[in-house]
This record gives structure tokens, C-alpha cells and sequence, in this order.
């Protein structure tokens, strides 16, 4: 659980920044003369990131689906109780992920 716990602060810490880059990005091509050199940079900086973003939730899915999956599930009630303790912070953490069908089942 302290895995996804981890995987789901740094997709929150990647996703602030892309959404802080893009809106520098946004400002800097409302310019009236907007500097290529930044608007460049600005773009490398969001590939970077949503490439990062990409990494850390596959890294994510497939943990949770090789472990949380098959926990939520065991026979004893400890175990099946803290993963849905987990679960609904991830929700409200991180809902792009998981309030999608395939987290809901």
C-alpha cells in the first residue's frame, strides 16, 4: 500500500507541474511577440512530463494489479480492510486514474 501511496504523491507532484508549465506556456504564447526559445523549452518540459506521468501510472497499474487485486480479496479481514482504507484516498487523491471502469470492478 506504501508503494501506491508513493506512486500516487509523485503522479500529484507531476501533474501540478505539467498544469504549471502549461499555463506559462499559455501566457507566454498570448505575447504579443512570444519568444520561440521559451515556447520550445516550455513544450520539452511538458513532453518530459507527460512522459513521466505515462511511467509512473503503468509502474502504478501494473502493482496494483499484481497485488492489490488479489489482497482486496484474501481470506483474511485485516488485510481486505486496510486495502479498502487505501483505496478511498486514492480516489480523492488522484481520481483521473482511478475512477476509471477498469478501478471500479
Amino acid at each position: 500500500m506504501k508503494l501506491i501511496n508513493g506512486f500516487v504523491s509523485e503522479l500529484i507532484r507531476l501533474t501540478d507541474k505539467l498544469n504549471a508549465v502549461e499555463q506559462h506556456l499559455e501566457v507566454e504564447q498570448k505575447n504579443d511577440k512570444p519568444s520561440k526559445k521559451k515556447v520550445g523549452e516550455f513544450n520539452e518540459q511538458l513532453q518530459g512530463f507527460r512522459e513521466s506521468i505515462d511511467t509512473v501510472e503503468s509502474l502504478l497499474k501494473t502493482v496494483f494489479t499484481g497485488v492489490f487485486i488479489h489482497r482486496y480479496r484474501d481470506a483474511d479481514n485485516i488485510i481486505r480492510c486496510m486495502c479498502l482504507d487505501s483505496l478511498g484516498p486514492w480516489f480523492g487523491r488522484y481520481p483521473v486514474m482511478f475512477l476509471k471502469d477498469e478501478y471500479l470492478k
